[in-house]
C-alpha cells in the first residue's frame, strides 16, 4: 500500500522509545492513508511505582518515515483484541477502536479523536467509503463515513465482499429469489452481472465465480480477478474483467496444463 512493495530493500521501522512491528504482523500488515500499526509494551507499576509483574501493550501509527505520529495512552482506542497480530488499517482517515468499558467498537479519526462513538458490537475496517458492523441486536448493516445505515445494502449484508471503485462482489440469492453472481453499488443494485438465475451446483455451474475459499474479488484500477472453475476444472483460472464486467485476460496458476485454454 501507499506505493510500498515487497522488496530486497524493505522498510525498516525503526522504533524509538520501545516501538515495534510485530514480527507475527509483518507481511500481514500494510500502510493505508500513510500510517501503519505500531505496537509497545508497557510495564505496568502500582500507585507506588512498584511493577505489578503485569506488561500491557499500548498501539500507535506510523508514518512512511518511521516516525510515530499517534499513539494511545490506554485501551480506550485500538487494537480490539490483545492479539499482536490485530490490525485496524486508516482508510479515508478512520480506523476502528475498540472501548473497553462497554465492548463495542467506534471509529477514529487520524488525530485520534473518536468521530463515530463505540456503539457497535462488531466493527470492519472502512474500503471504499463503507463499512460492515453489527449493532448490539446481533444484526448486521452497511455505514458510511458519518456512521449512516446504508439501508438499500441491507438484503445483500451477510454475504458481500469489501467494496472497490463504488463496487462489491456478491455472491448469493436476491430478493426476488433469484441467484445472482456479481457485482453490485452503494444503492445494492447489480452494477455487473456474472450470473443471473437458478443456482447450480458447483460441478455443473459455468459461470466465473467472485469468490474462493473465503476470498472475495475486489476492484482495483479498474480491473478485477475472478475465478474460473468451468468444465469442470479443479484448479481454477483466473479472469481479468474491466469495471464494465468484459474479460480483459486471463491466466492459470498451473505450470502443466492442467485444464483447457481460457475461453
Amino acid at each position: 500500500g501507499e506505493g510500498y512493495y515487497l522488496s530486497v530493500t524493505p522498510y525498516e521501522f525503526q522504533g524509538e522509545d520501545g516501538w515495534y512491528i510485530p514480527a507475527s504482523a509483518r507481511g500481514k500488515r500494510t500502510f493505508h492513508d500513510g500510517l501503519i500499526m505500531v505496537w509497545k509494551n508497557v510495564k505496568e507499576m502500582d500507585e507506588y511505582g512498584y511493577y505489578t509483574g503485569r506488561t500491557y501493550q499500548r498501539v500507535g501509527y506510523a508514518d512512511l518515515t518511521g516516525k510515530v505520529v499517534l499513539t494511545f495512552d490506554d485501551w480506550g482506542a485500538p487494537p480490539a483484541s490483545p492479539d499482536p497480530t490485530y490490525d485496524a488499517p486508516f482508510s479515508g482517515g478512520l480506523a476502528r477502536y475498540y472501548e473497553w468499558d462497554t465492548g463495542l467498537y467506534g471509529y477514529l479519526n487520524t488525530k485520534g479523536e473518536k468521530v463515530i462513538p463505540a456503539q457497535y458490537a462488531l466493527a470492519f475496517h472502512f474500503s471504499d467509503g463503507v463499512a460492515r458492523v453489527k449493532d448490539t441486536d446481533g444484526e448486521f448493516h452497511f455505514i458510511d463515513e458519518t456512521g449512516n445505515v446504508i439501508r438499500e445494502m441491507e438484503w445483500c449484508v451477510d454475504n458481500l465482499s469489501e467494496f472497490g471503485e463504488g463496487m462489491a462482489a456478491y455472491e448469493g440469492y436476491m430478493e426476488n429469489g433469484d441467484y445472482f453472481v456479481g457485482f453490485v453499488d452503494k444503492q445494492g443494485q447489480p452494477a455487473i452481472t456474472i450470473f443471473r438465475g437458478e443456482k447450480r451446483d458447483y460441478s455443473t455451474k459455468e459461470y466465473l465465480s467472485v469468490s474462493n475459499m473465503g476470498t472475495r474479488a475486489v476492484f482495483s484500477d479498474g480491473y478485477a480477478v475472478l475465478w474460473d472453475f468451468r468444465g469442470g476444472r479443479t484448479h481454477a483460472a483466473y479472469v481479468v474483467i474491466d469495471a464494465e464486467g468484459n474479460q480483459v485476460g486471463c491466466w492459470t496458476r498451473s505450470r502443466r496444463p492442467m485444464c483447457s485454454p481460457c475461453p
